[in-house]
């Protein structure tokens, strides 16, 4: 975990194993971060041990680790045939504080959440398949390959990362998600609160709305002050 007060995370597996997993990842001789979130179809067993796979990956990709685009598409060659017919969604993307930028790309994850004095928007993602569902030579020939796209960030504010746990919650004493109903408020109306005490506040908001500790899905979320 980087040692900056800018950011919190949390994670809650729906068994003991899970197939949510985040990653940070430290650029060398540059003050760019990757941010790294993968979601993997399924629970327990089978989806940790892809996530396993996913680590190793990671452990293993080198220069790849400096362009989010070539990861995903050295992820999917590696893990295609290779993960029992589950799938993997993932986000990677690069913050550069200095510059004060994002740059990512996606394999059919959840876009981020974007929250400034201004409202809660989610930040702009190519729609592209998730992992190990086609080869690299069929995503070309679909014209789908997995491409990056550079935000250049506000003054101020808090991104969000998360899988889709977070937003499809549902209520006890309702048939709404999370996500549809009480994020967005929730999300601006923390948005002044320090990383850690935000995590908590959500974590707190998410279980009272669910009216339990125990979700139906992992639930995993990231989020970075700027």
């Amino acid at each position: 975990f980087p040692p900056l007060h800018t950011m919190s995370t949390f994670y809650r597996p729906m068994e003991q194993l899970g197939g949510d997993f985040f990653d940070f990842i430290r650029l060398p001789d540059s003050e760019e971060m990757g941010i790294f979130l993968s979601d993997v179809s399924g629970h327990g067993v089978t989806a940790a041990f892809i996530t396993s796979m996913i680590k190793t990956v990671l452990l293993q990709a080198g220069d790849r680790l400096s362009d989010p685009a070539s990861l995903i598409q050295y992820m999917n060659d590696v893990l295609f045939n290779q993960t029992s017919g589950n799938f993997v969604t993932i986000f990677y993307g690069i913050y550069d504080p200095v510059e004060r930028s994002l740059v990512y790309s996606s394999a059919g994850h959840n876009s981020p959440f974007l929250i400034t004095a201004d409202g809660v928007s989610e930040i702009l993602v190519q729609p592209r398949i998730p992992v190990a569902v086609f080869s690299n030579g069929e995503m070309i020939a679909r014209n789908r390959s997995y491409s990056n796209t550079r935000l250049k960030l506000p003054s101020s504010g808090r991104l969000l990362f998360y899988t889709d746990g977070l937003l499809e919650a549902r209520s006890t004493v309702g048939h709404d998600f999370f996500g549809e109903s009480a994020l967005n408020k929730i999300l601006l109306d923390s948005l002044h609160m320090p990383p850690t005490m935000f995590r908590d506040h959500l974590c707190h908001r998410l279980e009272q709305f669910h009216g339990s500790s125990s979700f139906e899905d992992d639930v995993c979320f990231i989020s970075l002050d700027f």
